[in-house]
């Protein structure tokens, strides 16, 4: 047991050592996710939807772990209620103060939500208008 604690205090000294701490690791593999998920939405041709990966990671990016129905479609896809982008949008506030590209993800992200029934009708109407 001693040489696993010792192999992952390691490990973490040298994640530390090459991004600086913890927080700052988990920070850029945020980042590079956006960026990717970015790219993929801007080749995406109009009308297609993102990928089941991608539309799961959005959602894990907004996931406060006060829904379970998020944290669900999170770890496997199941769109389990039509309220599902309400509370990944913390009812639209998360949107309200997103950027251009935020906004252009969740936007995507609420395609992808209603054609699976993630989405109550005239939902995202009032959200714009609201923005």
């Amino acid at each position: 047991m001693e040489g696993r604690w010792k192999d992952a205090l390691t490990k973490k000294r040298r994640l530390q050592t090459k991004y600086g701490n913890y927080r700052k690791m988990v920070q850029e593999m945020k980042m590079s996710q956006f960026d990717e998920v970015l790219e993929e939405i801007k080749a995406l041709p109009v009308g297609d939807e993102i990928s089941d990966r991608s539309a799961r990671l959005i959602a894990g990016w907004y996931n406060t772990g006060a829904s379970t129905e998020v944290a669900v479609f999170v770890a496997n896809g199941t769109v389990q209620s039509r309220d599902l982008f309400q509370q990944i949008t913390n009812e639209g506030e998360n949107y309200k103060g997103a950027s251009a590209d935020e906004r252009l993800i969740l936007d995507h992200l609420a395609m992808y939500l209603l054609s699976r029934g993630g989405i109550q009708e005239g939902e995202l109407e009032s959200l714009w208008v609201d923005a």
